[in-house]
């Protein structure tokens, strides 16, 4: 990924710009036009938007989300697979949306200050090194897949907590998902492969319980740049996050009763599965998944 961009969608209002390499763009005049591509795709020809285009002797790839009213786009060479540049814009769409609180509602207030948006770079930056250092898996768009997808999962439970518990009970089940976290560095896993564990904590959704906001760990990239080989493979990693999952259904589940359990689970997960269910079945986890998410009684 050499460029991407983050645009307000119903203005077309250039958001975040960042650039890799230091090309000589324009970056406010680039994401009018390609913007303005993405609304002549949706109006003009009745197709549901772009999703990937060559043009410069590169591959720009698009990433819209509606409900945040936003457009991601990232360039690169056009030999770079659209699908996993896609993988990569969605996981940078989550972090971009939690660390600003963005929803419809965001934009009644006219928020739209570049400025505001210049510290984003500096979690790009962190993410974009660990991309770097697990790009040396074969397995590199499982990998991405596979956090993006659990990234999301972990994001939702988070909200969950947030809409259907006061604030007593709320604050003591952060507590405890917070105190789950240093217990992950103490498995066998983590002391044989420390330095490719800690890219893992960049998904690991923490609360800050004073501010009352959702953080991600993005520390790890400094201390692991000059590492050569992370050692992660896709079965380890699902094993991991079944586990914070578990962890977090253990958790919930003592402050309510089965009926409201499986109220959540209509109105959270069965969208998130359905939805990707296609997608789930290729990489190996929608029997998992849907066993841990639509059990009242699964354990740690």
């Amino acid at each position: 990924m050499k460029h991407i961009w983050i645009i307000k969608k119903d203005s077309s209002t250039m958001l975040f710009y960042h650039s890799f390499d230091n090309a000589p763009f324009r970056a406010i005049i680039v994401s009018g036009l390609l913007a303005a591509l993405n609304n002549f795709s949706e109006i003009e020809i009745q197709e549901q938007g772009i999703q990937s285009i060559e043009m410069h002797d590169m591959r720009w790839t698009y990433l819209v989300s509606s409900k945040h009213n936003l457009l991601f786009i990232a360039a690169d060479d056009k030999e770079q697979n659209s699908n996993l540049m896609r993988s990569q814009l969605e996981i940078v769409l989550n972090l971009f949306v939690i660390k600003y609180h963005i929803d419809l509602k965001y934009w009644e207030d006219g928020a739209a200050n570049l400025k505001f948006f210049e510290k984003f770079s500096l979690t790009l930056k962190s993410l974009t090194r660990e991309w770097k250092l697990v790009d040396e898996s074969k397995n590199i768009g499982t990998i991405l897949d596979i956090l993006g997808v659990f990234q999301l999962i972990l994001i939702k439970y988070i909200k969950i907590i947030r809409t259907y518990f006061k604030k007593k009970a709320y604050l003591q089940i952060l507590r405890e998902i917070n105190q789950y976290a240093p217990l992950l560095w103490e498995w066998d896993e983590y002391r044989v492969n420390p330095q490719g564990f800690k890219v893992l904590k960049l998904y690991i959704p923490m609360v800050d319980l004073t501010k009352g906001i959702i953080d991600f760990d993005t520390s790890s990239g400094e201390s692991i740049i000059e590492e050569e080989n992370l050692g992660l493979e896709p079965e380890y990693m699902k094993s991991f996050f079944y586990a914070i999952i578990r962890h977090y259904n253990f958790t919930i589940k003592k402050y309510i009763d089965e009926k409201t359990w499986y109220d959540i689970q209509c109105r959270e997960f069965l969208p998130i599965l359905f939805s990707r269910w296609d997608h789930l079945y290729q990489l190996s986890i929608l029997k998992e998944l849907t066993r841990i998410l639509l059990t009242f009684d699964v354990g740690l």
